[in-house]
């Protein structure tokens, strides 16, 4: 889904991980990924809820709270993502991924100040990041949540 955007495949074999290993905290992972990808951002939020619950001392739970982050922005629910971006920074406050949901979700909540915090942060992550770099890097498959994700970086003043 991430690399190729080849969609069906992934859930294909999303839901065949998941049939084969149900209480597995990665496959849950890797499903709540796959489900926001394509628009299913509840689906995505039960998956991820449940893999958070079966790993709950995870070193690596940022990515947990950053696909949470992501699945709430394509929901629409720009607070709960940009507290779950938050959290995944206070963890490890130089993954991109993080930063660019903060950034964008600030901006789309109208908060200019700690959307310009936010992408300063990102720009010390990423120097010369642009949104036709975010945009590579983005799996969304609907253009309607592309271009939220997108148009939030823009709000919060990222360079094309």
């Amino acid at each position: 889904a991430y690399l190729a955007k080849d969609y069906d495949a992934a859930l294909a074999a999303a839901d065949r991980a998941l049939a084969l290993a149900p209480n597995s905290a990665q496959v849950l992972l890797i499903n709540g990924w796959v489900r926001t990808y394509v628009g299913d951002p509840e689906a995505a939020i039960a998956c991820l809820d449940r893999a958070m619950r079966l790993s709950p001392v995870d070193p690596a739970k940022f990515y947990f709270f950053t696909a949470l982050s992501l699945a709430h922005l394509v929901a629409g629910r720009h607070a709960e993502a940009a507290d779950w971006a938050r959290r995944a920074l206070r963890d490890r406050p130089t993954y991109l991924a993080a930063n660019r949901l903060l950034a964008t979700n600030l901006a789309r909540l109208g908060r200019r100040e700690e959307a310009a915090e936010a992408l300063r942060a990102l720009l010390a992550v990423a120097p010369g990041y642009t949104v036709a770099k975010a945009a590579v890097h983005l799996a969304l498959r609907d253009a309607p949540a592309r271009e939220v994700f997108l148009g939030g970086l823009r709000l919060a003043g990222l360079p094309e």
